[in-house]
C-alpha cells in the first residue's frame, strides 16, 4: 500500500478505509492489525532491501504463522 506515499500518509489513508460505517467493529479491529502488520513489513522491506518477492514471502509467512487476524 506505500506505493508511491511517505508510510505516515499510506497509514492514515489505509486506517481512514477501515471506519467504513458497514465495517463491523470486530471487522475493523482485524482490518486495523493486519494494515499494522503489513506497515511493519513494509517499513522492513525498504530497510533490507527486500524485493516484492520477499515482500510477499513475508506476508505469506505472517498469514500462516497466525500473525494476521481472519474473521471466522
Amino acid at each position: 500500500m506505500d506505493a508511491g506515499l511517505n508510510s505516515s500518509d499510506a497509514k492514515e489513508f489505509g486506517d481512514a478505509h477501515e471506519s467504513h460505517p458497514t465495517n463491523s467493529s470486530n471487522a475493523k479491529r482485524m482490518d486495523l492489525h493486519n494494515n499494522s502488520v503489513g506497515y511493519s513489513l513494509g517499513n522492513q522491506a525498504i530497510i533490507n532491501g527486500w524485493s516484492e518477492e520477499e515482500l510477499l514471502n513475508q506476508v505469506i509467512d505472517a498469514a500462516n504463522n497466525g500473525k494476521l487476524y481472519m474473521l471466522k
